[in-house]
Formats: C-alpha cells, structure tokens, sequence
C-alpha cells in the first residue's frame, strides 16, 4: 500500500454534489483543474472516500469479501487536498470485472454515494462518457 506525497493527492471537490454530472467531459474537467484523469483497469475499483466512517465500513467490506474468498488488496491511498477526511483509496482484485459489478462493489464499500449513482446512471442512460473515473493532480 502506498500513501502519495501533497503533488499526487486528490483534488478537493467543486461545486454541488447533488447537480446532475452526468455528461461533464473528464478531460475538460481535468484541464480545468489542472488534473489527470484516472480511469481504472479492468481489476480495480476506485473508493471515493467522503467521512471518516467510510473509512471504516470499507475496511469492515473488505474484510467480508477476503472472507468469502475474494483477493481484495489496497494498492494506493490518497488523501484530500483540503484537510479533511476525503480521500481516495485504489484496490485490486484478482479478475478483471464489468463497470456495472464494479460501481455496485464500490457503492457497498462506502464510496460517495452520488458518484456511484451517477456512474450508474451514464451506463443505463448510454451517455457518451466513461462511468467511473478518478482525477488527480499529476506530479511535479
């Protein structure tokens, strides 16, 4: 597991959580932010971390998972800009998973439950933008 340094920590969030971003391009958004975009691979989920608790209810699924025979291993860690308890968490699995499978295992993990639903919803409302992606501000 690794924990970056302040150039590669999440960029702090903008704006109204609740506002529909369903078709918000995220190289746009990255440019804006002078970010790169982080899309998984077909192995990895991407926890969007907003409380403290979450933090908790992620190790406590993890460990329901390693125990029902899945390998789940934490492969990065990134903490808010902004101080707070945001943060980012990257993990692994063995096989590859669907974007359906994978949003719904990072729903039960804790992440913010506004992305997810919105990831879901560019999947079932076919927009033309990927489900699930991370943005990170790039080293220096």
């Amino acid at each position: 597991m690794t924990t970056t340094d302040e150039s590669t920590e999440m960029v702090p969030k903008k704006g109204n959580s609740t506002g529909s971003q369903l078709d918000q391009d995220p190289k746009a958004v990255a440019a804006e932010l002078q970010c790169a975009v982080v899309f998984p691979k077909e192995n990895e989920l991407q926890i969007d971390l907003d409380h403290i608790e979450d933090h908790d209810v992620m190790f406590d699924m993890i460990n329901v998972l390693r125990h029902n025979g899945l390998t789940v291993d934490v492969t990065k860690v990134t903490k808010s800009l902004g101080g707070n308890h945001h943060g980012y968490v990257q993990l692994n699995l063995e096989e590859p998973i669907d974007e359906i499978t994978r949003i719904a295992f990072q729903a039960c993990l804790g992440s913010d439950r506004t992305r997810e639903l919105l990831s879901l919803l560019r999947i079932l409302l076919k927009t033309n933008r990927p489900a699930t992606c991370f943005f990170e501000r790039e080293p220096t």
